[in-house]
């Protein structure tokens, strides 16, 4: 066969130069950013075409075609920044027909294109949505910048120090609208509303928030990947999978928000581990009696409180998962041995009368911490076997830590020698 015994020499040191003044259209969608980024690249890029973006990318590309001057030709998007971004790519000669791909920071797909112009039209006849177009390149080596974010912010009051996490979003999202919505007990009822009291628009993607979080590392500047544009996206919460951050398509919510009950019931959720949320410090309360009832208190500003023995008071907490707060019926959370630490919803409070098992809703963390040891006082009578056992009641505690002290009722208490060996364990 000739192909094999064909043999490439790649030539280095002489080099070709593509035609690389190639027709740009800048698509316009509308966000506050884009007349301000259009006028710098109209000063790089003169002939630069703005058009406005209609439908979707398929139909916005079409309109263009017929207006590029070149073979091959830039599609450019408002929600980018291409302060940094040099237009020196040429596809390889084995690449010229297909139509490449610029992705973010945040991945693959972007809003960034180089097209040519035969092979689109060819494909676009059979196809609603680009990311079904089969020949497609996606260039690894060559990103572009998401910098802003391109939606508005409904905040959810939780009744904690909300005009702080206000302020540090808003710090963020400068150019955006922030709105504020108490917490209802759920966050269904959340999603509810909005799709009731938000205006209906052609595109309308908004963030939701939580006052219970700390968004000072969060980039709200995320671009989704091309394909999950109907999903709800759901950021977590440390690691709390459930998170309190979402990426909402309100016009995909309000076609199915009324047939659910729970927000867990949406069929599509995108749990999104691209970045997280760090939860606020919930209030904790020491204990300083036998029983946690007493210590119940539902005037905290927040969906839920710690209870902590006063002896577990230091007791060392590392990456732990924060109690979800999606649904009314909350989990009371056992995470330690002995339940000396306990996690209660502050919608316990109504149920329970005499003790915490009155609440229905009563679970264990999957890794229990574990708690102080106890002292434990061992009493003897004068048994002969008294100073045997507690030899050996030493023996387990300093396996386990614990403190022992030996209080005799009548008789002679055993005085163990401190060489003596450890009775074996029965």
């Amino acid at each position: 066969c000739l192909a094999k015994e064909l043999q490439y020499n790649y030539i280095d040191e002489q080099q070709i130069e593509g035609d690389t003044n190639l027709s740009k259209f800048y698509i316009d969608k509308g966000n506050v950013e884009g007349v301000q980024r259009f006028n710098e690249l109209k000063k790089r890029y003169p002939d630069i075409q703005k058009t406005r973006y209609i439908n979707n990318w398929i139909d916005t590309i079409g309109r263009c075609v017929a207006k590029a001057e070149t073979k091959l030709f830039w599609i450019l998007s408002s929600e980018i920044d291409y302060s940094n971004f040099e237009f020196n790519f040429y596809p390889s000669t084995w690449q010229h027909r297909m139509i490449h791909v610029f992705g973010t920071q945040w991945g693959t797909w972007g809003y960034t294109y180089l097209v040519n112009k035969d092979q689109f039209l060819a494909q676009s006849k059979h196809v609603k949505q680009i990311e079904h177009m089969i020949n497609l390149n996606f260039v690894k080596n060559k990103i572009t910048l998401a910098k802003d974010s391109l939606y508005d912010v409904v905040l959810i009051d939780f009744g904690n120090d909300v005009d702080s996490v206000r302020n540090a979003i808003q710090s963020k999202v400068s150019n955006r609208k922030i709105t504020t919505i108490e917490y209802p007990g759920n966050y269904y009822d959340i999603f509810k509303t909005l799709c009731d009291t938000l205006p209906v628009l052609k595109e309308h993607h908004v963030w939701i928030c939580s006052s219970i979080c700390d968004y000072s590392d969060f980039d709200f500047g995320y671009v989704r990947e091309m394909g999950t544009n109907e999903y709800l996206h759901v950021f977590p919460s440390n690691r709390q999978k459930y998170g309190d951050t979402f990426l909402a398509n309100i016009n995909e919510l309000r076609k199915t928000i009324e047939e659910i009950k729970t927000l867990g019931d949406y069929e599509k959720l995108n749990f999104n581990n691209v970045q997280r949320t760090q939860r606020l410090n919930a209030p904790t309360t020491i204990i300083q009696e036998d029983t946690h009832v007493n210590a119940l208190n539902d005037n905290y500003d927040f969906p839920y409180e710690i209870l902590v023995t006063t002896d577990n008071a230091d007791i060392e907490i590392t990456d732990e998962e924060p109690m979800p707060v999606w649904n009314f019926d909350k989990d009371i959370i056992i995470t330690s041995h002995g339940a000396s630490r306990i996690i209660v919803p502050k919608e316990a409070k109504s149920y329970i009368k005499k003790e915490l098992y009155d609440y229905p809703y009563i679970v264990k963390s999957k890794n229990l911490i574990n708690s102080k040891p106890l002292d434990i006082i061992f009493f003897s009578n004068g048994e002969a076997c008294a100073e045997e056992n507690y030899e050996h009641l030493l023996f387990k505690a300093k396996e386990y830590e614990y403190r022992a002290n030996h209080f005799s009722i009548g008789g002679r208490a055993p005085t163990p020698t401190p060489t003596q060996s450890p009775a074996p364990e029965t």
